[in-house]
């Protein structure tokens, strides 16, 4: 009888007595060696996503068509994260843009765009375009969340009416002391909520630890 050379496994010669103890021997050494190869995988791939920076956080869908899509994010520690990244699909039936709030609130916010600082007439952080092509399909933005709280900005390059940039700081009314999540992301129409914002509509969150 011979042992692998790895594993010391037992390999019987054609006259060797095989043994039901020696079978089990084998089996054991297998399966020990086989559930340290699984564990060390799954430590490798822990360790890599410990490492990744930017992680996704969640993706929501809106199931029906609404006037006002209300995103629960509260599962979000903002105190975690240097920012977060908003990545809104949406749709309409008409090209009109959607208001962002959070929390429910309509009033108390800010915005300054090239740095002059005006108060949200709307109680709105800012606009998010369902398109910009006339039929209302995807319109797509990236938006940045920086939270210093109580406060929380934020960040989104907007198209002006002459079709150049203009980047549009938002403020949130202060969170309450302590408090270290958001509790909804609300896109709203005001315009046209007859018109609603239309199911399937996709908003992707990314967050980048600190």
């Amino acid at each position: 009888m011979e042992n692998t050379s790895n594993y010391g496994l037992k390999r019987w010669d054609g006259e060797d007595r095989i043994l039901h103890t020696e079978f089990n021997d084998n089996w054991d050494k297998i399966d020990t060696a086989l559930k340290g190869n699984a564990d060390a995988v799954a430590a490798e791939t822990a360790a890599r996503e410990a490492a990744s920076s930017l992680v996704k956080l969640m993706t929501a869908t809106l199931d029906a068509n609404t006037a006002t899509w209300q995103i629960d994010v509260s599962g979000i520690d903002l105190t975690q994260y240097a920012k977060l990244l908003i990545y809104p699909y949406l749709e309409t039936e008409n090209d009109q843009p959607i208001r962002l709030r959070v929390n429910g609130l309509t009033t108390g916010y800010s915005n300054s765009p090239h740095g002059s600082a005006t108060a949200g007439s709307q109680g709105e952080l800012m606009d998010v375009n369902s398109g910009y092509n006339g039929n209302g399909r995807y319109g797509i933005r990236e938006i940045t969340v920086i939270q210093r709280l109580p406060a929380v900005y934020f960040f989104s390059p907007a198209p002006s009416l002459n079709s150049s940039n203009e980047y549009v700081i938002g403020q949130t009314p202060d969170l309450a002391a302590g408090v270290t999540h958001l509790d909804t992301l609300d896109f709203c129409l005001d315009y046209y909520p007859e018109k609603p914002i239309l199911a399937g509509s996709k908003v992707h969150i990314y967050g980048l630890k600190l």
